[in-house]
């Protein structure tokens, strides 16, 4: 197997125990998979997780160029068919270094959305969940 294949599946475990140990297993994943975008020079994979107060979605980044600086609260926002909706929180590594992981909290929950982050490394990035 390759690298980054190993390291999703180590990612996507971490990811599920999170769920049972921090929420107590009242999260549910919503699309029942996570999407990745390896353009650029950071890897970045995100899983939306519905909650009993709204959605979280579950961010791993990975660069070995550059900083991972931004304020993902800042930068991060999801779109749908009724507007725009920016997270409530961010729960995870602080900012700076080649490798984070959090989640973003948002009120509500979303059943047809796209999910971006503004320049994270530089970049921009988009997830669609239909």
């Amino acid at each position: 197997m390759n690298r980054i294949f190993k390291i999703s599946l180590i990612f996507l475990a971490i990811i599920f125990s999170t769920l049972l140990i921090f929420e107590g297993g009242n999260e549910s994943v919503d699309k029942g998979f996570s999407e990745k975008t390896m353009e650029g020079e950071v890897v970045v994979t995100a899983l939306p997780v519905i909650t009993d107060s709204g959605m979280n979605i579950f961010i791993s980044m990975d660069t070995h160029t550059g900083d991972l600086g931004e304020n993902l609260k800042d930068v991060s926002y999801i779109r749908t068919d009724k507007g725009e909706y920016r997270p409530i929180d961010w729960v995870g590594d602080y900012p700076g270094g080649h490798h984070r992981s959090g989640k973003l909290v948002f009120e509500g929950s979303f059943e047809k959305f796209t999910f971006y982050i503004d320049s994270i490394g530089g970049e921009n990035k988009k997830f669609k969940w239909d």
